[in-house]
């Protein structure tokens, strides 16, 4: 038998370079400009649609500015929940005769878990459309909106225990049941439930 060669190891590839991170542009650059402490980062979402991250305590003056420029209509407002923190995330649309001029700004806010319940200040004094979109938020998933004029539930009744959007969510033996020409909220182990 003839010496078989050693087999030499494949040196590794050499790591890539990551890219870079995606800088603001336009309006976005100016409010992250004009706010340095306020605006956390900037990043850019699945759809190619780039979003400001907000502290909490800032969210109002930066969305005044928002309106300042021109995004008059606030086209959605949603939030969710994730291991370790709640967002918010608001969606803000500046009107225009061309497509060219049309703009979108997104903002969003990131609440940790460690501080406690989520609050936000109320957008609705600036958007009036936020009223309802913040009232569902709230009955969902329990964000407090600071300064809303009328924050309750919107979907389940007052007496309703928890928040169904979020992740430790556990469905309670309850329901609503029509008594007296009303919703109200009765658990199953109380006297007189079905």
């Amino acid at each position: 038998m003839a010496d078989t060669p050693a087999v030499k190891p494949i040196p590794a590839a050499p790591a890539a370079p990551s890219a870079p991170k995606p800088q603001p542009a336009g309006d976005h650059a100016m409010l992250r400009d004009a706010h340095p402490s306020g605006v956390t980062s900037y990043d850019v979402l699945e759809d190619g649609v780039g979003v400001l991250t907000v502290a909490a305590d800032d969210l109002f003056t930066v969305a005044g500015e928002v309106k300042a420029m021109g995004y008059r209509l606030l086209s959605n407002l949603s939030a969710y929940d994730r291991a370790d923190h709640f967002g918010v995330l608001y969606c803000f649309v500046k009107p225009a005769d061309t497509p060219a001029q049309f703009g979108e700004m997104r903002l969003r806010v990131v609440m940790p878990k460690t501080a406690g319940e989520p609050k936000v200040a109320s957008l609705a004094d600036l958007y009036p459309a936020a009223d309802w979109h913040e009232r569902e938020m709230y009955d969902m998933y329990g964000i407090t909106f600071l300064g809303h004029p009328d924050l309750r539930r919107m979907f389940l009744p007052d007496g309703w225990t928890g928040f169904p959007m979020r992740k430790d969510y556990k469905e309670a033996e309850q329901f609503v049941a029509l008594r007296d020409g009303e919703d109200v909220v009765v658990r199953t182990n109380e006297e007189g439930s079905w």
